[in-house]
């Protein structure tokens, strides 16, 4: 903000002394500091009247300045920097803006994030585009050196089901999921060799059987200890055995 003299002008005689001339410096800077929330609310009463004979309610519209949405762009940008930049949790977020009272919910502080993220994908979509191409000119196509596991090496690695990406999107969860033609692949150098996940896999199995063998129950001896596997994960089951209400009756988890 500009701040001039009232009484003052350039050219005038000095006030102090009377015998100069007044002219022009740079300007002094003073700051004032003020506090405000991540985000502000303009809250609208909108008036309502009702029909007595019909019930047809009227409702008065908003002002232009308002705008359509109710987020703003820079609302939505402030929550991506909170979030990514600052490294605060959606969850501390919602407890400060209910604090000083613009309360604003975790999950939908992460449907305005991923509005962020859904503009800015296509720039980075671009940029991966022209690495690619970069990066087959200077290299004449071949792939970057390092040695990745491939589908050999990964067929020892514990296998997890996942849900069906049909059964994602009928899901409620207010998230996008885009097409696997969307899809930006990218390359990186493995964290161990080949040579070691199998040294590591062997290792496993051995103690896997040591620990099989140095299990020694008190007394009944389950005879199905990790025969019994689980369908999803294919981890081994344990039992639990706990006595009943009844003295002569067992229960087994």
């Amino acid at each position: 903000m500009e701040c001039r003299h009232n009484k003052l002008a350039v050219g005038e005689r000095c006030p102090a002394c009377g015998r100069g001339r007044l002219y022009r410096l740079p300007p002094g800077i003073e700051l004032r500091l003020d506090g405000n929330a991540l985000l502000a609310a303009v809250r609208y009463e909108l008036e309502k009247l009702r029909c007595s004979a019909c019930g047809q309610i009227f409702t008065a519209p908003l002002p232009i300045e308002a705008g359509p949405e109710k987020y703003t762009a820079r609302a939505r940008a402030v929550l991506a920097l909170a979030r990514y930049y600052l490294d605060l949790p959606l969850y501390r977020l919602e407890s400060y803006q209910a604090l000083v009272g613009v309360p604003v919910p975790d999950a939908t502080q992460w449907d305005q994030i991923e509005h962020v993220g859904n503009g800015t994908y296509p720039i980075f979509k671009h940029f991966a585009q022209r690495l690619r191409q970069l990066h087959g000119t200077a290299r004449h196509g071949h792939r970057a050196p390092g040695r990745m596991l491939n589908r050999h090496d990964q067929a020892a690695l514990p296998k997890y089901r996942k849900a069906d990406e049909t059964q994602l999107h009928s899901l409620n969860t207010g998230r996008s999921y885009r097409p696997a033609t969307d899809w930006v692949w990218s390359e990186a150098p493995a964290l161990i060799s080949a040579e070691w996940f199998e040294k590591a896999q062997l290792q496993l199995q051995r103690n896997a059987e040591v620990a099989r063998k140095l299990y020694q129950p008190s007394s009944h001896r389950y005879l199905l200890r990790t025969l019994v596997k689980c369908g999803e994960c294919g981890l081994g089951c344990v039992c639990l055995r706990r006595p009943g209400v009844c003295p002569m009756a067992e229960y087994l988890y």
